[in-house]
């Protein structure tokens, strides 16, 4: 009796070692516990592995299997690593709005406000973007992209994954008066990157 008990045993914890070893391969086809590994995969436990993890855009927002699994495709989309058309219809709820990106910013044919502060212009337009010129020679540093309140993601190719309230893009320096003309207001939202 003892011999089979033993023969159990040693079996359930050959089980539970197989069990263990498939698991962590599986994870290290997803992602990598050293980021500078060369391996190009995302580091466990961080927004690019799963937007549900801290500083993710769904951070403390993921209560369910479902959002968990959304998290995840997310992540992926977001690193441009899938496309809207590639990404699961199941979990397209989590994907943000569809916005055209307008490169070109500066045109004669939109309207526009600029104000000048903390040691910058700030230029609004019509087409939803602006721009932050901090220097004398003209040059624009920084162009933005500005999005409805609540839309909470940046396209891919922006600096931060997130968007920020406009009032931090100008710092108070438009009224709701002055965005008015241009569609917007002041509970607008905004992205940004460096100027090419």
């Amino acid at each position: 009796m003892r011999k089979v008990i033993s023969i159990i045993m040693i079996t359930l914890f050959v089980i539970g070692l197989s069990v263990t070893v498939f698991a962590q391969d599986g994870a290290s086809d997803y992602c990598t516990t050293d980021p500078d590994d060369g391996s190009g995969l995302a580091e466990c436990g961080s927004p690019t592995d799963n937007e549900c993890y801290a500083g993710g855009v769904l951070e403390g927002k993921c209560d369910s299997p479902w959002l968990w699994n959304a998290g995840w495709y997310l992540a992926r989309f977001n690193q441009g690593l899938i496309s809207r058309e590639d990404f699961p219809d199941f979990y397209g709820g989590v994907l943000p709005p569809v916005v055209e990106v307008v490169e070109e910013v500066v045109s004669s044919s939109l309207l526009r406000v600029c104000k000048t502060g903390f040691g910058a212009e700030f230029c609004a337009f019509s087409n939803k973007t602006g721009t932050r010129d901090a220097g004398a020679d003209g040059s624009v540093e920084e162009v933005q992209l500005f999005l409805p309140a609540g839309t909470g993601t940046c396209p891919v190719g922006y600096t931060e994954a997130t968007t920020r309230p406009i009032t931090n893009w100008h710092g108070g320096l438009f009224a709701d008066a002055d965005l008015a003309p241009l569609g917007m207001d002041n509970t607008w939202e905004f992205c940004y990157k460096p100027a090419v």
